[in-house]
C-alpha cells in the first residue's frame, strides 16, 4: 500500500510505503508522459514500513505518479504539485 502525504503539495511530500516481505523495491516518480523525473530509492528493503520524501521543487507543477516496483509487482498512485511557495 502506497500513500503520499501531503497531497496535492506544494513543495515536497512524504510517500509511505508498507511491505509484507523483504525484497528490492525500486521508487520513482513519473510524469504524465512516463518519463522518470525522479529516483527516490533503489535497493534492498527489509518487510515493514518505508518512507521517502520527494522534493519536487525542481520539476513544474502538475500531475505526477508514483511508482513502486517491488518483487516484481508494481503500484501507482496519482500526486500533485501545485504551484506556490
Amino acid at each position: 500500500q502506497i500513500q503520499s502525504h501531503p497531497n496535492p503539495f506544494s513543495q515536497s511530500t512524504q510517500i509511505t510505503f508498507t511491505s509484507d516481505e523483504p525484497g528490492y523495491a525500486e521508487i520513482s516518480v513519473v510524469n504524465l508522459l512516463g518519463a522518470e523525473v525522479a529516483r527516490l530509492f533503489a535497493g534492498e528493503l527489509a518487510s515493514g514500513e518505508h518512507q521517502f520524501s520527494w522534493d519536487a521543487s525542481s520539476v513544474p507543477p502538475g500531475m505526477y505518479e508514483c511508482v513502486i516496483r517491488f518483487n516484481g509487482s508494481v503500484q501507482q498512485i496519482p500526486i500533485v504539485r501545485l504551484s506556490g511557495p
